[in-house]
């Protein structure tokens, strides 16, 4: 990433541009210039709802996500609004206030699945808690170049992220079909 972040997140609107470098499914790094909004596009969290403008603030303050970094910053109210009105190919996004005790966006997402479509928070946490540290390793040893046990890594995390999925798609069948 660019050298010089700020200590505290700068604060931006959707047209204002930001370096972003992300994975590709196959683990190539790809840097590029992008507005915010596109960022927001990008990141697969945000296609229906949107966090309160508090816990979205707090994870792209952070800077990172599953595969993306980005220079931390943090949405202006207006944006914000004008994100939820817009949205997805001009389709208006929700959001929903969370119990006070959900703090970041994994929490926040396996609520809402929870809340919408009746998909247990406990195991669906768990799920996607090993997904996570699979990523983790399989970006880890790539970085290493152990190439043997990057291939032993990324078979376990299809295999995890066949189960999350399988999981999830348990769950909105028997739920949807009622």
């Amino acid at each position: 990433m660019a050298p010089g972040f700020l200590s505290r997140p700068a604060r931006m609107s959707l047209d204002d541009t930001l370096d972003c470098a992300y994975k590709t499914e196959f683990q190539t790094e790809r840097r590029e210039t992008m507005t915010v909004k596109a960022l927001l596009l990008r990141l697969p969290y945000f296609t229906l709802a949107l966090p309160p403008r508090k816990l979205l603030n707090r994870f792209l303050g952070e800077g990172r996500a599953r595969g993306f970094q980005w220079q931390p910053f943090r949405l202006t109210e207006k944006a914000y609004e004008k994100f939820l009105r817009e949205g997805r190919d001009d389709r208006v996004l929700e959001t929903t206030e969370p119990p006070e005790d959900i703090e970041d966006l994994e929490h926040w997402l396996v609520w809402l699945m929870e809340e919408r479509h009746g998909i247990p928070a406990g195991r669906h946490r768990r799920l996607r808690e090993v997904v996570h540290r699979l990523e983790e390793a399989v970006a880890r040893v790539t970085r290493e170049g152990d190439e043997e046990r990057r291939i032993e890594l990324h078979l376990q995390l299809i295999d995890a992220k066949t189960m999350l999925k399988m999981y999830i798609g348990h769950h909105l069948e028997k739920n949807l079909g009622k």
